[in-house]
C-alpha cells in the first residue's frame, strides 16, 4: 500500500471525521437495540469495513504506523 501523493491532507480529514460518524450512528443503534436481529451481522460488519477505511485513510494521509496500529485495536 502506498501512501497518497495526490490528495492532501484536509481530505483524508474530511473523509476520516465522516466515517467515524458513520460508526458512531451504527454502534448507537446497535447499543440501543434499534436493529433487528436479522440485521446485526451486517451492521457489524459495516462497522468492521468502515474501521478499514479508516486505517486506509489513516496511512494515506501519512500518520504514524503506530497510531495506526492503536486504531486497528479499538
Amino acid at each position: 500500500m502506498l501512501r497518497d501523493e495526490i490528495k492532501n491532507k484536509k481530505y483524508f480529514d474530511k473523509q476520516i471525521k465522516e466515517l467515524d460518524q458513520l460508526n458512531e450512528k451504527r454502534r448507537k443503534k446497535l447499543n440501543n437495540n434499534k436493529v433487528e436481529t436479522l440485521y446485526i451481522p451486517d451492521v457489524i460488519k459495516g462497522i468492521f469495513d468502515f474501521n478499514l477505511r479508516k486505517v486506509f485513510s489513516m496511512y494515506s494521509r501519512g500518520d504514524d504506523v503506530e497510531d495506526i496500529k492503536i486504531q486497528i485495536l479499538l
